[in-house]
């Protein structure tokens, strides 16, 4: 049974733009740091986030914002996901967020 998940984290590291849809499913990895505590995930610890609807050019999606994080442990099957720039895979778990919401005030 996937572990799911809902965080406050702040956008410290913003995931590159995903492609239209179309026969992939491209995930874009952003950083965000926890906000509250969720499970084991620690106030201030960083955690990886595959957003299922993100754009770098909506400004919820800019660094320094909070977002409301419904996330799941199960990536989606066949999902490629695209890390920033100097980044890759395996640093840490990724966690899935198929639904997200922009609160406050960016910073």
């Amino acid at each position: 049974m996937p572990e799911t998940l809902t965080i406050t984290g702040r956008i410290t590291t913003q995931g590159p733009q995903a492609p239209l849809a179309g026969d992939t499913l491209s995930l874009p990895v952003y950083e965000s740091g926890v906000v509250d505590r969720a499970g084991s995930l620690q106030p201030g610890a960083p955690v990886d986030v595959a957003h299922r609807y993100a754009d770098v050019d909506d400004p919820g999606f800019a660094v320094g914002r909070m977002r409301r994080l419904h996330l799941s442990s199960d990536l989606p099957a066949h999902a490629t996901l695209l890390y920033p720039e100097g980044r890759s895979s395996g640093v840490r778990r990724v966690w899935f967020c198929a639904d997200s919401v922009a609160i406050g005030e960016a910073r």
